[in-house]
């Protein structure tokens, strides 16, 4: 039966104007009705929410499916919020459900939101599945059935019907509602980069600092080095028409060297050298240059001994904050952010080859202390999320920590604290909170060239810690798990319900709990309230022991040092 049907989404016909429910093209999103006749993703601008700038959809249309992290939403009245377990995601490939979670949109309850907790499989088709009880079946929907509206996709549907009710365990006439949408590998641009970016090996200092430095630290450079460029005037990829960007020339991008007090005097060629990830709209100055702020960072670095060298995520750094509330009241130019990012990432991986084929480490501002075969990764927080996605570009990183990481940035960004300072001005301009939805959903398929998601298959096996933050505030829980789910990583102490569990000593990829105990944050799909959870455990001694002996000491091997099988304030 599944044959057949897969036969029938071949030959599916273009459909007519009203849409599956007789209300427009985007009240189920995503659907299959939003391919054009050559099977890519064909979004009309006038269907998306926009401020001044239109959404350019044109963008996407090398895509011939949806993102794995994809979010799916129904704008209908009438679904019953207390019957949620009965709405559902099939893989009609395989006949399978998949692990998914059902909300009602916190402001309009007409909106309802279903989210994948493990990825989509690419090249799958992905019915969404609304059982009766969940919502009665429209009328729209039956007369398409009958064959009396939309006749072209009446096969279609009695199909995907079957399919979901058979996946659900239902007969057909227990089923309100389904739609089906493809999905694809969203990682192309990433990977092109990746591929494709290196330093050109020139590189020039602007400030050397030794004097007016935090306690612990012995000496810091800031400059930049060059590398390519694939952004046109600093804002957009250019993209060719199977989507691949089109290098630009050469830019310089930020450099900053951090180093300790505690390798000064070390044997030259014996200190391993970290690549550091800063956090969302900061810079690694910021978190190593704060003479006020010794208790984290800068004491866990010079505890461990080790030179760390660090470059700007590009579209989310310090120096992007003004662009990035342009951005919120006009969500139009989403893209500039995500491109933009995925320079950051390309700057990163270029930095370090820098740093083992440069000259960089041979510069004397080191005095030929570093060993450049021993490259470590440790990223926080925005740090945690593209310190994914870049480890699995490379494999120069020996072992990496993600702090308070994570992915799927369209369920993460909508439920964080930090949002909440954006939210209001995307409300200005589009004050529907059903049009914020689909938009949010939307603009998933900007961010899967830097969502960890899109490259959970190139994660599976690599020697990394993530530390989650218990009811995180800032980075959701549930796009932690998912990323550690969809990546078959364990969870120490067996800590997080649905992952294999393992005791430590144990070896990568783990995820390790540490519950600050500041309360559940999460109030729906609006900005959590802040409670300090997601920036607490990073100065935990817990914490920072974990790291310390997984880095530098016992390189790859996971230990605890608390009590229990999920750290706890007793563990500070």
């Amino acid at each position: 039966m599944l044959t057949l049907m897969w036969l029938s989404l071949a030959c599916t016909e273009a459909p007519s104007e009203d849409g599956l429910l007789g209300q427009g093209w985007v009240d189920t999103y995503p659907s299959r009705h939003l391919l054009n006749e050559q099977g890519q993703v064909d979004l009309d601008p006038a269907w998306i929410p926009a401020v001044d700038t239109p959404m350019p959809t044109d963008a996407l249309r090398y895509r011939k499916g949806f993102s794995v992290a994809q979010t799916a939403l129904l704008n209908h009245p009438g679904v019953n919020g207390d019957a949620l377990d009965q709405v559902h995601l099939v893989d009609l490939n395989t006949g399978e459900l998949l692990p998914s979670f059902a909300e009602l949109d916190s402001l309009d309850s007409d909106v309802l939101l279903v989210r994948p907790l493990r990825t989509l499989p690419v090249g799958h088709d992905i019915a969404v599945v609304i059982e009766a009880d969940a919502l009665e079946r429209p009328e729209a929907f039956q007369l398409l059935l009958d064959g009396e509206r939309l006749p072209e996709w009446q096969e279609h549907y009695q199909s995907v019907l079957a399919g979901g009710a058979e996946a659900v365990g239902v007969s057909e006439s227990e089923i309100g509602l389904v739609w089906d949408f493809p999905v694809d590998d969203g990682s192309l641009h990433l990977r092109v980069l990746a591929e494709n970016t290196h330093p050109t090996g020139s590189y020039t200092w602007l400030d050397e600092d030794t004097t007016n430095l935090p306690p612990g630290v012995f000496k810091q450079v800031t400059g930049t080095f060059e590398v390519d460029d694939w952004l046109v005037d600093d804002v957009r990829f250019e993209l060719d028409e199977q989507g691949n960007p089109q290098v630009q020339g050469t830019r310089q991008a930020h450099l900053f060297v951090h180093v300790p007090e505690s390798v000064r005097g070390k044997e030259p060629g014996t200190v391993p050298v970290l690549i550091f990830g800063h956090g969302l709209l900061q810079s690694p100055e910021g978190f190593l240059a704060d003479k006020e702020d010794t208790s984290s960072f800068v004491d866990l670095f010079n505890r461990m001994e080790v030179i760390v060298v660090a470059t700007q995520w590009r579209g989310l750094c310090r120096d992007d904050l003004a662009d990035v509330v342009w951005v919120a009241n006009d969500m139009g130019r989403l893209p500039e952010v995500t491109d933009r990012l995925g320079q950051g990432v390309a700057n990163t991986l270029a930095l370090m080859e820098l740093v083992q084929e440069g000259p960089l480490m041979d510069d004397p501002a080191f005095e030929g202390l570093a060993d450049p075969e021993q490259l470590l990764y440790y990223g926080v927080s925005l740090g945690g999320i593209l310190g994914a996605v870049t480890l699995a570009q490379t494999d120069r990183i020996d072992h990496a920590v993600l702090h308070v990481g994570g992915g799927a940035w369209s369920t993460t960004f909508p439920r964080s604290a930090n949002w909440e300072d954006f939210e209001g001005l995307v409300e200005d301009g589009i004050p529907s909170s059903a049009d914020r939805q689909l938009l949010y959903a939307m603009m998933q398929l900007y961010w899967d060239p830097v969502d960890s998601m899109s490259y959970v298959e190139d994660l599976e096996d690599r020697s990394l810690v993530l530390q989650m933050s218990v009811n995180d505030d800032e980075v959701t829980n549930m796009g932690t798990t998912m990323l550690a789910d969809s990546a078959k990583w364990s969870s120490l102490g067996g800590a997080v319900e649905g992952l294999a569990a393992v005791q430590a000593p144990a070896t990568g990829p783990v995820i390790a709990s540490f519950d600050p105990e500041l309360g559940d944050p999460d109030i729906g799909n609006q900005p959590s309230e802040r409670t300090g959870a997601h920036r607490e455990p990073r100065m935990w001694e817990s914490a920072k022991l974990q790291t310390m002996h997984f880095l530098v000491d016992v390189p790859g091997e996971v230990e605890s040092f608390c009590q229990g099988a999920v750290c706890t304030p007793a563990d500070r």
